[in-house]
């Protein structure tokens, strides 16, 4: 089984200290998208390994994790620390939708042995979910009172040590839970499941799109969450039978039946009768306040050229015999015209794609499966077909084989080309695999009668069933998620350092400018303190002159005598002034 590598990457948890702790280190919270892992070294303090246990309490109050009880907690697994063996390294997988009870001690760890590899407890963890109603050989699920975080949310946690001595708890930690791995699924009937529908009367999750888990994509997706619990994923599947590149871009593909309440109606009015498939993930992201997706897996391309169509009309049995080779030879032209215009539309799909309000962080494409070599991988002639459903009159595949396989291989090449010019992932599900359509032992696609005794329609014919879907995509497409969540994660790492370096840029730019600022503001008061002592100077100054003026002014005595006139004060036109007093005195 391939194992996703979770990238680690340094993040801050902030601690709440108290006094006698135990002191727990090396702690790696979650960051990246979709992680719910968390790992610390606990020392052991003398204590033997076999008698203590590790639990992690948590939750998303801080006064419940500090004064209440009935926190959610669950049993972390242990491994003696090869470092330093006075430590235990511990593992702890915070409850997501898909693993509800993800810490599972092993009876090997029960009974004392810390040796067993991370690979041995995934697949005894794995096994004990089958069993997990029933007696359980394996071990012991620990998880109490379970809490799930979806959005971005601030958690925190502590840790409790049991052993001989007691309880010793540590003190709270807290960090930020991230939000979910998102995955996109979108495509055509290939990539929807059309040919492996449900038994019983609802034979799809989507009758309009006979969309099914039981897809190679949805099978490979159902089998990552399964085997990854470190992981938390949301899948949007907006997958439909019959849909061709511009559905997936700007057309809604049933638009015409979209006031008809049976299709109209459903799902809130989100589905394919209102908006194409991108559009219904944007919507989807938008309600949940979401701007990244981190896969979009799809499958897409074939009902452009008509190759479904061409195949199952070819393979009807009720078909007009007069017509049906001339009808042959007109599809099988028409697709050969049409593969022409499949890169330009492949290239519009990639410019919408990266276009869209959610970033992408990772493309898939799977290219379509080779029904053509029955049983000893012999081709399909119409002569080595084996007992069994597939014994209705195929004469399409079996007379214009060579001109089928033709454009099988060239769709697949156009899909390879497209996803080399705009840097998608190329999921292979087309290699000879001896079960083809005359392979009738043990098919793995629907002929024309299989899919009308399966589903009730000819819809499902030459597309893979049930096992089909299995055997050719679940491996390979689970191979290939696997390795894009990792290289998802480590884009979204890159994206978390690259905008930590931009705003501790922008926060010393801002430090840089308040300083900057600062100085301005204290140049301006110094000139206005300057200006204003200058002032001050000046007006002191010109007191001082003032003051030496009027010291310098004469100052008239007081019984100072008046002065005598001169002979020259006399007025020359009075002449002598005796007379004039003779003449007052008269």
């Amino acid at each position: 089984m391939k194992k996703i590598v979770l990238l680690s990457t340094f993040v801050f948890v902030k601690s709440i200290v108290f006094a006698q702790q135990l002191a727990i280190s090396k702690i790696n919270a979650p960051n990246l998208a979709g992680e719910r892992m968390l790992t610390f070294d606990c020392p052991l303090d003398g204590n033997a390994p076999k008698d203590i246990k590790v639990f992690v309490i948590y939750s998303d109050n801080k006064e419940a994790l500090l004064t209440g009880r009935d926190n959610p907690q669950g049993r972390a697994t242990v491994r003696i620390n090869s470092d330093d063996r006075s430590r235990l390294s511990c593992t702890f997988y915070f409850p997501h939708a898909d693993h509800m009870d993800p810490n599972f001690i092993t009876k090997d760890e029960l009974n004392g042995d810390f040796n067993l590899s991370e690979n041995d407890k995934r697949e005894k963890y794995a096994a004990a979910l089958l069993l997990k109603n029933s007696g359980q050989p394996y071990g012991e699920f620990t998880d109490k009172r379970q809490r799930s975080f979806y959005n971005p949310t601030k958690v925190y946690f502590k840790i409790a040590r049991v052993g001989p001595n007691g309880e010793i708890r540590s003190s709270i930690h807290e960090f930020i839970m991230p939000r979910l791995f998102i995955i996109g699924y979108i495509g055509d009937s290939f990539t929807a499941g059309e040919g492996a529908p449900y038994s019983g009367h609802d034979k799809w999750d989507d009758n309009l799109c006979h969309r099914s888990n039981k897809s190679g994509g949805m099978r490979a997706i159902n089998q990552l969450k399964q085997s990854h619990r470190e992981v938390g994923i949301r899948v949007i599947n907006t997958t439909c039978s019959g849909a061709k590149i511009g559905h997936l871009t700007f057309d809604p593909q049933h638009k015409s039946r979209a006031n008809v309440p049976l299709y109209g109606n459903i799902n809130n009015g989100q589905n394919s009768t209102k908006f194409s498939q991108l559009e219904l993930i944007d919507n989807w992201c938008k309600k949940n306040d979401r701007e990244v997706v981190d896969i979009i897996l799809m499958g897409i391309g074939g009902n452009n050229i008509g190759f479904a169509d061409m195949a199952k009309a070819a393979m009807n049995p009720i078909r007009d015999p007069r017509t049906w080779e001339q009808d042959a030879l007109d599809a099988i032209e028409e697709a050969k015209n049409l593969l022409n215009t499949l890169p330009g539309k492949y290239d519009t799909l990639d410019s919408v794609m990266r276009n869209q309000d959610f970033e992408v962080s990772k493309i898939l494409i799977m290219n379509y499966p080779n029904m053509f070599y029955g049983k000893n991988g012999k081709i399909c002639d119409g002569f080595n077909n084996t007992p069994g459903w597939c014994l209705d009159p195929a004469n399409f595949l079996f007379t214009h084989r060579v001109a089928f396989k033709d454009i099988h291989h060239k769709l697949n090449d156009e899909v390879g080309k497209a996803a080399q010019r705009n840097n998608w992932d190329v999921i292979r599900v087309s290699g000879i695999n001896n079960h083809g359509m005359c392979n009738c032992e043990k098919p793995y696609f629907n002929t024309w009668s299989a899919s009308i005794i399966n589903q009730g329609d000819e819809n499902g014919s030459v597309h893979p069933n049930s096992d089909g879907y299995k055997e050719l995509y679940k491996e390979n497409v689970y191979n290939a998620l696997t390795s894009a969540v990792t290289e998802a994660q480590k884009m979204d790492r890159e994206k978390k350092i690259a905008k930590a370096r931009m705003d501790a840029k922008a926060e010393l730019r801002e430090k840089n400018q308040r300083q900057i600022d600062a100085e301005i503001v204290r140049k301006k008061l110094m000139e206005k303190y300057k200006r204003e002592i200058e002032a001050k100077l000046k007006s002191e100054e010109l007191l001082e002159k003032v003051k030496k003026a009027t010291t310098t002014l004469p100052v008239k005595q007081e019984n100072q005598k008046p002065a005598k006139v001169k002979d020259t004060d006399k007025d020359p036109k009075r002449g002598d002034d005796s007379k004039y007093k003779e003449d007052d005195s008269k």
